[in-house]
């Protein structure tokens, strides 16, 4: 197998990859937005679920799903644009950050979605998808937590109230286990490479 053939493999293997996040998008989004129906319908005496709420949560799946849309329409001819897993990595980090925030900021168990999009750049078969997915995870989380302290309950409230704060082991066990994903995704997609490489040394 040359270089040129290989390169063309691992192409087709990056396109087929990113036709699994999306297909996993999918059933992700199925399956979190109907447990979030179902929920609903059983708590619709709680007064937290106000049409406000029920609203935000419907316009981050209707953006998820504009999402998937628009990757099946271009992975459907065949092609993977180079831009494109990177623009869905940020957009799936975008709108967990978005999904995060209106589910009560980061202390909601929501926040462990962002591994998920770090857990998914290895399919990718780029160390550059992973650093972007890893750095687009991280970025939202922080932009949660900040909008949590700034916006939601108030810097002032925030530090003079201790029963508001996040537990600083809490924020540092999260951004850790974020990066550590990005480390261990990079070195999947390293060791990908390197028995690529090793099938062509083999074959020549």
């Amino acid at each position: 197998m040359n270089q040129s053939a290989a390169e063309s493999a691992r192409h087709v293997e990056a396109w087929a990859g990113e036709v699994r996040v999306n297909l996993v998008r999918v059933v992700a989004l199925l399956g979190f937005y109907g447990y979030h129906l179902v929920d609903v319908y059983l708590s619709r005496d709680d007064p937290s679920y106000t049409p406000e709420y029920r609203a935000s949560v419907a316009a981050v799946a209707v953006g998820w799903a504009g999402v998937i849309a628009i990757a099946y329409a271009v992975l459907r001819q065949g092609r993977m644009p180079p831009a494109l897993p990177y623009l869905t990595a940020v957009a799936d980090a975008a709108l967990v950050a978005a999904v995060v925030i209106v589910s009560g900021g980061p202390r909601s168990p929501l926040v462990q979605l962002f591994l998920l999009v770090v857990a998914a750049a290895p399919l990718r078969l780029s160390l550059s998808a992973v650093y972007v997915s890893t750095a687009a995870a991280l970025i939202g989380y922080l932009v949660t937590i900040g909008q949590y302290v700034v916006v939601r309950v108030g810097t002032s409230a925030y530090y003079s109230e201790p029963a508001l704060r996040i537990p600083r082991p809490q924020q540092v066990v999260t951004v850790l286990a974020i990066l550590t994903a990005g480390l261990l995704a990079g070195q999947i997609v390293r060791q990908s490479h390197r028995l690529t490489a090793a099938a062509r040394e083999a074959e020549r």
